[in-house]
C-alpha cells in the first residue's frame, strides 16, 4: 500500500501518532515538519510516488534514503526500494539509469573534476553497494585499433577496482 511519496513507510513511524502527522499524500505534501521537498517534486510531476520517476534516485531522495544520519533509512536505500516495489506492482519500471562515459573514472583532460564526483554518482545510480552490482561494460570505441583496445581494458581494470 503507498503511504507516503518517498517510499517511507507513514503507518510505521512514530511521529505520525507524537506528532499527529497526516502524512505527505493526506496533507499535499505538508507533514508535521512543514514542507517536504520530495513530496512536492513527485506532486509538481504529477507522480504518486518516486517510483514512478525516471530519475529514481534523484539527488534529494538519494540523501534522505541513504546519507541523513539521523532519519535516514535503516537498511539504507529502504525507501528507494520500497519506491520500486510499487512501481513494479503497478506494471512501471522506470528506474534503468545509464552512464557513459568516454574516460571512464577519471578524465586527465578535466583534472578539476575530482575522482570522486562520477564514482560518486555511479554509487548514486546503483543504490546499492559495488560488490553487489551487475554493470555492463561495453567498449564500443575499442574496436577501431589496437589503442583503444588499451584504453577499453584500463576503464575496465577502473570498473573493477571500485568495486572492491
Amino acid at each position: 500500500m503507498i503511504d507516503s511519496r518517498c517510499g517511507l513507510r507513514c503507518m510505521d513511524c512514530e511521529w505520525k501518532k507524537s506528532q499527529g502527522c497526516g502524512g505527505c499524500v493526506e496533507t499535499n505534501g505538508k507533514p508535521f515538519h512543514g514542507e517536504c521537498p520530495i513530496a512536492v517534486c513527485c506532486q509538481e510531476k504529477g507522480f504518486v510516488h518516486c517510483g514512478e520517476c525516471p530519475e529514481i534516485p534523484c539527488d534529494k531522495l538519494y540523501v534522505y534514503s541513504y546519507l541523513d544520519p539521523e532519519h535516514g533509512d535503516k537498511p539504507q536505500g529502504a525507501r528507494v526500494e520500497a519506491c520500486r516495489r510499487w512501481a513494479a506492482e503497478n506494471g512501471i519500471q522506470k528506474w534503468e539509469n545509464v552512464l557513459l562515459t568516454d574516460a571512464g573514472f577519471y578524465n586527465p583532460r578535466k583534472p578539476e573534476q575530482p575522482l570522486t564526483a562520477i564514482i560518486d554518482r555511479f554509487a548514486q545510480m546503483l543504490c546499492k553497494p559495488f560488490s553487489d552490482a551487475k554493470v555492463l561494460f561495453i567498449p564500443t570505441a575499442a574496436q577501431k585499433d589496437e589503442e583503444a583496445k588499451k584504453i577499453a581494458a584500463t576503464l575496465k581494470e577502473e570498473l573493477l577496482w571500485i568495486a572492491f
